[in-house]
């Protein structure tokens, strides 16, 4: 463990955070045994409830047809095959107004997250505290990870 710090001009010792414990537990005073209790300590005895339960479980017919149903539908999946749509039922599904070009929006965008990127690092270089730090870290791995989409999809 470091005892001594660098500061700008020369070595000087770390200070004492926290003083020496004085008192200290003796070994004799831990158990050397455990004990434990009798079962009739672990559970408590309770009345008995006197109450009827049925013994099965009735189906009715059209429970039984809806897990023939499901089980018929279960048993002929196949993870290999075909997804019943194609790429042009989801292109379909898509509003027209998202798929309009905009390079102005797509460069404001850009701008927004530099803007971001230079204002994070200056804000946390100005408050320059423990608990900011962080919080910088984080946002700013936000924001460099939106600047990353930005230029991989570019």
């Amino acid at each position: 463990m470091a005892t001594k710090i660098i500061t700008e001009y020369s070595l000087r010792p770390l200070p004492k955070l926290y003083k020496n414990p004085t008192t200290r537990i003796p070994i004799s005073s831990f158990p050397t045994s455990i004990k434990l209790l009798p079962s009739k300590h672990l559970r408590p005895n309770f009345p008995a409830l006197k109450v009827s339960t049925p013994v099965g479980v009735q189906i009715v017919d059209k429970d039984e047809e809806r897990v023939n149903e499901f089980k018929v539908q279960e048993s002929e999946f196949d993870p290999g095959a075909a997804p019943p749509f194609t790429l042009a039922d989801i292109r379909a599904a898509i509003p027209k107004h998202c798929w309009v070009k905009d390079p102005w929006r797509s460069m404001s965008y850009v701008v927004r997250d530099v803007v971001l990127v230079f204002g994070l690092a200056a804000v946390a270089a100005y408050l320059n505290n423990m608990v900011v730090w962080p919080l910088y870290w984080f946002a700013q791995g936000t924001m460099f990870w939106a600047l990353f989409v930005l230029g991989h999809d570019w």
